[in-house]
């Protein structure tokens, strides 16, 4: 199970099955993938079900999908646990598992 995940508007979701994340619309959001089994043993990555909106960033928020992949990339680098929240002004931070 993924150490680190991020609150979304529709619940948790794991960081390790992030496959993209964007701004549409003003909204920040992230797109899962789902370990896949093929024929023959094969396995893979599929999109997940949804898009998950995380928050709702201001104009003049500065690269927040960057934003965010650095900051867990860096949660997770240094070996802690727990859910990332992002302000709509795009900072997040890091609620440590009790």
């Amino acid at each position: 199970m993924s150490e680190v995940w991020l609150e979304t508007r529709s619940g948790l979701v794991r960081t390790d099955a992030i496959v993209s994340v964007h701004v549409e619309k003003r909204r920040l959001v992230v797109c899962l993938g789902v370990p896949t089994g093929g024929e023959g043993g094969g396995r893979g990555w599929d999109l997940g079900p949804t898009e998950h909106v995380v928050c709702t960033v201001l104009p003049e928020t500065e690269r927040p999908a960057r934003t965010l992949i650095g900051y867990i990339a860096e949660v997770r680098g240094r070996g802690e646990a727990g859910v990332v929240a992002v302000s709509d002004g795009g900072v997040p931070m890091l609620e440590p598992f009790d």
